[in-house]
């Protein structure tokens, strides 16, 4: 299996994007999917393990969303990686919680549908703040409390989660939608936080890979500002 861009591998599960990252000595996924039995994930999975001859040993949570870590037991079962997450999102992925959602007169249906979904929580979690990846990681609230965001600075690649996607053939952005985000305006404020982060020289974009839809690969960084603007209207 090919890498998407350098260090990077995409696995499009079901529900979302999972993503494979290769540090020196092993590999990091990021988010497990919707399949309960993640059995594509683990099928691709396996053939990047083979591929690269480097064993996983870490799992990163962006957040307890169950597109994102329903098929986490199943990982851990395969492969006794460690997994990681932001603490607040502890009690929700290790079923200590109920699963939240968002900020909308419909979010209380999602959370009633999340309740009769099964799930298998992990036998453990625990904090990502503790750990070093090899990539910076970007506490990111809004979405949920705890969510995160990837900055791989070595391919200069943003890994989104679900700050946002993308519409319309790259040609706007979206905001999670508020039927799933708990804070709207505190996720529209990472978002800025993003936008002055690259206008300031912190960090250097060329590829954008959110949780949901196709990335955005191999982009002059303006071009992916202006569309953070066009939607925003933040000082270019």
């Amino acid at each position: 299996m090919d890498e998407l861009i350098e260090d990077i591998f995409l696995i499009e599960t079901k529900g979302s994007n999972s993503f494979v990252v290769k540090n020196t000595d092993h590999l990091i996924l990021v988010d497990t999917g919707m399949d309960l039995k993640a059995k594509k994930l683990l099928g691709e999975l396996h053939e990047i393990l083979k591929s690269t001859d480097l064993p996983l040993k870490k799992v990163l949570i962006t957040h307890h969303h169950l597109d994102h870590v329903r098929g986490l037991a199943s990982i851990e079962k395969k492969y006794h990686p460690q997994i990681y997450a932001h603490k607040l999102e502890h009690p929700m992925i290790l079923g200590e919680k109920p699963m939240e959602a968002g900020n909308s007169i419909f979010s209380p249906i999602v959370v009633l549908a999340m309740k009769f979904m099964k799930y298998i929580p992990p036998s453990k979690v625990q904090d990502y703040e503790k750990e070093s990846f090899g990539f910076k990681v970007l506490n990111t609230p809004g979405h949920t409390d705890g969510h995160l965001s990837i900055y791989h600075e070595n391919s200069k690649s943003l890994l989104l989660g679900d700050l946002f996607t993308f519409t319309g053939n790259f040609k706007k952005i979206r905001p999670s939608p508020k039927i799933f985000t708990k804070n709207p305006s505190q996720n529209k404020e990472n978002i800025r936080k993003l936008f002055y982060m690259m206008k300031n020289g912190e960090i250097s974009i060329q590829n954008v890979l959110p949780s949901h839809k196709k990335p955005l690969i191999e982009v002059d960084q303006s071009y992916f500002m202006d569309l953070i603007n066009k939607e925003f209207g933040y000082t270019l």
